[in-house]
């Protein structure tokens, strides 16, 4: 009996992940298609659900515009959701958010330390970045910056 209710459970989950993908597929087809509004209906449930894909592409919808109002704040949230899970675009959407002051105070610690972590995690644009931005910043912001990210990397257990 043991062993049915495992297998049941592992096919409920194999089930919703199956559903969960297809679902995002068919959101980013509709961003794709520029039919915002559908691809919102679509992606918001995922990206509530915790889907860091999800998250990223809400959060790109809020900045551009796309099905919703652009809402900076809104955006940062679903990037820094996104970015607790590793996702690393996040991570340079956010260092870019801070970088040119879109929608928030221009900060070059946060932009080099979300450029910093982006690079960490694979994103190779966020070490160009962090290359130009480190140019017009001292050492001591610098390490500054880097101490914060790997302060934050240890808070969100990455």
């Amino acid at each position: 009996m043991r062993l049915f209710r495992g297998l049941i459970v592992v096919l409920l989950l194999h089930l919703s992940l199956v559903i969960n993908a297809a679902t995002l597929d068919e959101g980013l087809s509709a961003l794709n298609a520029g039919n915002h509004k559908k691809s919102l209906k679509l992606l918001l449930p995922l990206a509530n659900k915790g889907n860091a894909k999800a998250q990223y592409y809400v959060a790109n919808m809020y900045v551009e515009g796309k099905g919703v109002a652009t809402n900076i704040l809104t955006a940062l949230k679903w990037y820094k959701v996104a970015a607790k899970q590793g996702h690393s675009a996040s991570m340079f959407m956010l260092g870019s958010i801070y970088f040119e002051g879109k929608g928030v105070t221009v900060d070059q610690s946060e932009a080099y330390k979300w450029f910093y972590l982006a690079k960490t995690f694979g994103d190779s644009r966020g070490g160009n970045l962090q290359a130009a931005l480190a140019r017009g910043m001292t050492d001591n912001q610098i390490n500054q910056a880097k101490q914060m990210a790997d302060t934050w990397r240890r808070q969100n257990g990455l």
